[in-house]
């Protein structure tokens, strides 16, 4: 049974399914100019794979202390982007978080991993494993036992309509109703793509213990950098995508008896 389940899910995020999901979510007439890009794209990814796993797969970046590898795969070619470092960070927290135990918000992870086994809350991916909610609106009966989001938080508020712009400060600051453990949170966001997330970045209104900035220097070379440093990035400049990424991990404890508190209690 549960290798059926298995087989079940990895066919979910097959191509042509994936295909399926996005004429879904944005309608067969808008999806039809993509294809001939989107063709292209994926044929030159799964060519480009084999050669950049030994071109890039094998190098390494660090993080907070911490040494990865550079993350090769298919799917959005994550040579090209910001995945390549978000990826390695994300499966070493949804490996240590427990299997079922986790809740990712924005469903991002099992396109790369679908064997993962967690919660996924993500408000415009429609599948049958996934929950569509808005995340500020969402109530769990019990706590995770930790929380991940990849590249998605920098949506919230920004890319609504109307827009809001405090529903992001109000997002980050209700993460603690959803985990039991509030170390066990990691975050990524993009820098210059939200200007109301970049100007909480730099007033240091994030809620998260600790604190990592990453620089794209080259086509495939992310280093460590100061927050003065990141915030002077752009997206899609030089380089396409994220040229900069915040890593947020864990959870300032919130002071006993705050408003803050009170109102999560």
């Amino acid at each position: 049974m549960h290798r059926l389940r298995l087989l079940s899910r990895r066919a979910g995020y097959w191509e042509p399914v994936r295909l399926v999901m996005r004429v879904r979510q944005i309608g067969l007439r808008r999806v039809i100019p993509e294809l001939p890009n989107r063709i292209a794209r994926k044929v030159r990814a799964y060519v480009l794979v084999p050669i950049m796993r030994r071109r890039v797969g094998h190098r390494e970046f660090r993080c907070d202390g911490t040494s990865y590898r550079y993350f090769v795969h298919s799917y959005n070619g994550t040579w090209r982007n910001e995945r390549c470092v978000e990826m390695p960070l994300a499966l070493e927290f949804a490996q240590s978080s427990g299997d079922g135990q986790m809740l990712e918000i924005g469903n991002v992870v099992r396109h790369y991993d679908p064997s993962l086994n967690h919660t996924v809350v993500d408000r415009y991916d429609i599948r049958s494993d996934v929950i569509n909610a808005d995340i500020e609106g969402y109530a769990p009966a019990e706590p995770y036992g930790g929380v991940l989001s990849i590249s998605t938080l920098e949506h919230v508020g920004w890319d609504e309509e109307p827009q809001d712009a405090d529903k992001l400060a109000r997002v980050l600051a209700s993460l603690h109703r959803l985990v039991s453990d509030p170390e066990q949170v990691l975050v990524t966001m993009p820098i210059g793509y939200n200007p109301w997330l970049d100007e909480m970045i730099r007033c240091r209104n994030m809620p998260f213990r600790s604190e990592t900035f990453l620089v794209r220097r080259g086509s495939t070379l992310w280093l460590e950098a100061s927050a003065e440093e990141a915030l002077a990035c752009r997206m899609n400049a030089p380089y396409d995508g994220a040229n900069a990424l915040y890593v947020g991990r864990g959870l300032v404890p919130l002071v006993s008896g705050s408003p803050r508190e009170e109102a999560l209690s």
